[in-house]
């Protein structure tokens, strides 16, 4: 698909010389020619589409032709009009350019065999360590001026042998640019059935036979450009796309792929003997699972090679743990292969990162997963293993989740996406006691802070305080209370017990806090900041919005508050809870005070992963009065009306008088 570049952008390193990245030919004869307006629409401020041309011709061989005529309106968008890139996977795709031709005032400039290319190693996932073989031919064009028009038409031809013909994609309908006209096309065999389908809109595509061909086209004139909400979820798309697939069912990705990921014939020593290891030292099937689990988590580290075929299909399972490494769908076969050595049968599974469970009305189509699982059931119980999460800990059913929303079990039989977990199960658990302790009315404080994390918290927890120096996690805590607290010390470094077998993180922390007390027209006042709340729900920065907004879902966060007053004081409190409650979230806080202790308790529990985006009114009201509750002041009598200065010079009194 055409993509723009800035190309200062591009680290010169990156830019390979290549003898020749592509094949200057004339567009194939079934493409059909399109035409399109001059004059861009009225709302573009920088690069406009006059057109987007996307035809495909799935047999004999996969072509994918493009035509993109764009225009830059203003000075700043030359730089990213003048730099056109196609993304190909040099091992099975070829790319042939059809023209790049500029217009001005009327002149027209052929550009296509005297234009400068570079081929680029684009790499995109090397950071997470993923080596896929992608490259980009990168076109740079000269005297690029305001108002010329760039008309840019190429073909990549070819496609990955590991879908054995299947042919299945997508084309993008709108984009971040405004477009005056969108067309699509594609022709298939007739003998080949085809599913068409456009989201988000309810324009038929037409359909026509042209001999032995099936013919698909859509289109669409004057689309604006499509912004994406602040806080849009991942599975939540709200722009339209033309997807297409010879999948009649998700039976048939099924069947795709299971020889992919079938184990093998012969059990491999070397993982026998691994498994013999791990059950050697465990006392049930669940602690086995829990140390293989554990063993490819952090003994195999994260690369992948996934290069030609090995774009889908893993390599094999005693290669993996020879030389130690494998990306996701590695990783789940060895620890597949491990399991059933120790006598537990397992199974892969494909899921979607990002979009999770909007793939639900997806066509079925190999192309809408991008990561692999391990699903196990064991007794009547599910559970779902990421070989590639890292930090995780605990017994089997205390462990934290990866929910993608849906999923799809690689085995017999399988015809359908399945549901992962219950949304409104918690994922996230955290149990937090803030106590601030005061020796008098008119000297310092002492705030200690105990938080217990639970899944996928001690998860988080665990990944903090192994990623960064502990003095530089100190620091962040203590940044933290000096926004609310002009003169804090922190006493010591905070304090971390980590439960392995529970999964469970405890941290203290103990604070000095000088000016606590604020004096009133009648009497003192005391803060209380729940800490442990701040952003549990993110706030909204845009309530009119046309997408869902999410919100972190399986939320479960408990915080008891305790003000220790030196003495008695006159406090009334009330004996009712308040409730905050929305379709999102729940939230309840009472408030006590018992000996000389005022105590505050509250729970916050989510319960959906987005807000409507109708809903986002009411949604942001109530979570400002959420909010509210989590900041306040305790008011107490005067310290001489309570008769505290009395007490102390009795006190005093009695020292000396005790004293030798």
């Amino acid at each position: 698909m055409f993509r723009l570049f800035l190309l200062l952008l591009l680290p010169f390193s990156a830019l390979v010389e290549a003898a020749s990245p592509y094949l200057v030919q004339p567009a194939p004869d079934w493409v059909l020619p399109q035409s399109y307006d001059s004059q861009p629409m009225a709302e573009t401020q920088t690069v406009a589409f006059l057109l987007r041309d996307t035809q495909l011709r799935l047999q004999p061989n996969l072509i994918r032709y493009h035509r993109n005529v764009t225009t830059p309106v203003s000075a700043a968008a030359i730089s990213e009009a003048s730099s056109l890139s196609v993304d190909y996977n040099p091992a099975f795709e070829t790319v042939q350019l059809h023209g790049i031709r500029l217009s001005r005032d009327g002149n027209v400039r052929d550009l296509t065999h005297d234009v400068q290319s570079r081929v680029l190693q684009r790499e995109q996932g090397l950071e997470s360590g993923i080596h896929d073989g992608m490259a980009s031919v990168v076109f740079i064009l000269e005297d690029v001026r305001v108002g010329d028009i760039i008309d840019f038409s190429y073909s990549v031809s070819g496609s990955n042998p590991i879908f054995s013909g299947h042919r299945a994609g997508f084309a993008s309908v709108d984009s971040g640019l405004p477009t005056s006209r969108r067309h699509l096309r594609i022709l298939t065999a007739k003998a080949r059935p085809l599913q068409v389908k456009v989201f988000n809109d309810t324009t038929p595509v037409t359909s026509r036979t042209l001999g032995e061909l099936q013919e698909y086209r859509w289109e669409a004139q004057q689309l604006p450009a499509v912004q994406i909400d602040q806080g849009t979820p991942d599975w939540h798309v709200p722009f339209r796309w033309l997807s297409y697939s010879e999948y009649a069912s998700w039976s048939d990705v099924v069947a795709w792929a299971q020889p992919l990921y079938q184990r093998a014939a012969r059990p491999d020593p070397a993982i026998q003997a691994q498994a013999k290891r791990l059950r050697a030292a465990s006392q049930n099937d669940q602690e086995f699972i829990t140390q293989a689990l554990d063993f490819v988590q952090n003994d195999i580290r994260y690369l992948g090679l996934s290069l030609g075929a090995n774009t889908h299909k893993p390599y094999p399972a005693a290669e993996v743990l020879r030389r130690r490494f494998g990306d996701c769908k590695d990783k789940t076969m060895l620890l597949i292969e491990l399991l059933a050595s120790g006598g537990i049968k397992a199974h892969p599974a494909l899921v979607a990162t990002a979009r999770g469970k909007g793939i639900a009305n997806e066509l079925p189509s190999h192309g809408v997963f991008d990561h692999v699982m391990v699903l196990l059931e064991l007794g009547e119980r599910r559970y779902w293993l990421d070989g590639t999460r890292l930090y995780q800990a605990g017994i089997l059913s205390e462990r934290s989740v990866s929910d993608f929303g849906l999923a799809l079990p690689i085995r017999q039989g399988q015809d359908a996406l399945v549901s992962m977990y219950d949304t409104n199960e918690p994922r996230y658990i955290v149990d937090t006691v803030e106590e601030v302790e005061a020796r008098n009315f008119d000297g310092p404080v002492t705030l200690t802070v105990e938080s217990r994390y639970r899944r996928n918290a001690a998860d988080f927890q665990r990944y903090r305080f192994a990623s960064q120096p502990p003095q530089q996690v100190a620091r962040s805590y203590l940044d933290y209370y000096r926004q609310h607290y002009t003169d804090v010390k922190a006493e010591g470094m905070p304090e971390v017990h980590d439960d392995i077998r529970l999964n469970e993180i405890v941290v203290r922390e103990r604070y000095t806090i000088g000016q606590y007390w604020q004096k009133e027209e009648n009497g003192l006042s005391a803060p209380v900041r729940l800490s442990v709340f701040v952003d549990a729900i993110p706030s909204p920065e845009q309530l009119t919005r046309q997408s869902p907004y999410a919100i972190p879902a399986g939320r479960r966060i408990n915080s008891t508050f305790h003000l220790r007053f030196p003495m008695a004081v006159g406090i009334k409190t009330s004996e009712e809870t308040l409730k905050i409650e929305h379709p999102a979230f729940l939230y309840q806080g009472q408030e006590a005070y018992r000996g000389q202790v005022y105590t505050y308790r509250s729970r916050l529990e989510t319960r959906t992963d987005a807000v409507d985006a109708g809903d986002m009114q009411e949604f942001s009201t109530k979570l400002r009065q959420m909010e509210h509750d989590w900041v306040f002041r305790v008011n107490i009598p005067s310290a001489e009306k309570m008769g505290w200065p009395s007490i102390v010079k009795l006190k005093e009194s009695l020292k000396k008088a005790v004293s030798p």
